[in-house]
């Protein structure tokens, strides 16, 4: 329903702060890098909890009497040894369905700047090639090639402000990949030149605005800050603390939920 005829309005949709940036939810940690530890990778399985296995089951369920066809998304953050073996089992039970799941958690989606070079080589004509988990890329400049590896693959040291959430860069790097997987596997329309789309422009614009008033203000100290600043910093730090700590009880319960 929020496609509308009359067009997209995003800033006038629910009001909340992640539709009014439509789905990345701009704060003073965005700008902030933490390095994300290795997640702990294994190829064992854990069953689905009980809760976790009846909402599939419920999920499953609808969408195949509604006809709702289904894409499993798990996007960039650390993953516990548990969290990884419920995953897997998870994907069994996708894969037994045929039901598609695309996941951007794993070591083949990571590198850091002197890893590129490891991945790029030479072809018998000069070239260089990239194999970027199964796009087969040709550039006659090594330096391209690692400006494509940049812009397509994280980075743990720079594109995470915590062990669960992109920064803005690793965030637009995470929109890049998941747009062209939609795009490749999915007759989808192409709105660009669409003028009822327009105000996603306007919201870009908005966010280009926000990311330079808090790299500014991170060199600033917090008396720089207007009073109207500080109440919105001073919410933004107990949202995300309080994400913190359920982050923290869910990775303690070894990640049951």
């Amino acid at each position: 329903s929020k496609w509308a005829d009359e067009g997209f309005k995003p800033f006038k949709e629910i009001g909340s702060k992640p539709s009014k940036y439509l789905g990345f939810y701009m704060t003073s940690s965005s700008i902030k890098e933490k390095k994300l530890k290795e997640s702990e990778w294994t190829d064992e399985r854990l069953e689905l909890t009980d809760i976790a296995a009846e909402s599939l089951d419920e999920i499953l369920d609808y969408c195949n009497k509604n006809n709702i066809e289904l894409l499993f998304l798990d996007s960039p953050h650390y993953m516990s040894e548990n969290e990884v073996k419920r995953t897997n089992a998870l994907c069994d039970i996708l894969d037994s369905k045929g039901i598609r799941h695309v996941s951007y958690t794993g070591p083949e989606w990571y590198f850091d700047e002197n890893g590129f070079y490891d991945v790029i080589t030479e072809d018998e004509n000069g070239k260089f090639v990239v194999d970027h988990n199964g796009i087969i890329l040709r550039y006659s400049d090594r330096e391209k090639a690692v400006t494509y590896l940049t812009k397509h693959t994280f980075n743990r040291k720079i594109h995470f402000y915590d062990s669960s959430h992109l920064n803005f860069e690793g965030a637009a790097i995470f929109t890049r990949l998941f747009g062209d997987y939609l795009v490749n596997n999915y007759d989808l329309p192409d709105h660009s030149e669409d003028p009822k789309y327009e105000e996603w422009e306007n919201v870009y614009k908005a966010i280009k605005k926000k990311i330079k008033k808090y790299i500014a203000a991170k060199t600033s100290s917090d008396t720089s800050r207007t009073e109207e600043e500080q109440q919105e910093y001073e919410e933004e730090q107990r949202e995300i603390e309080e994400e913190q700590q359920l982050l923290q009880e869910r990775q303690e319960s070894g990640g049951t939920d």
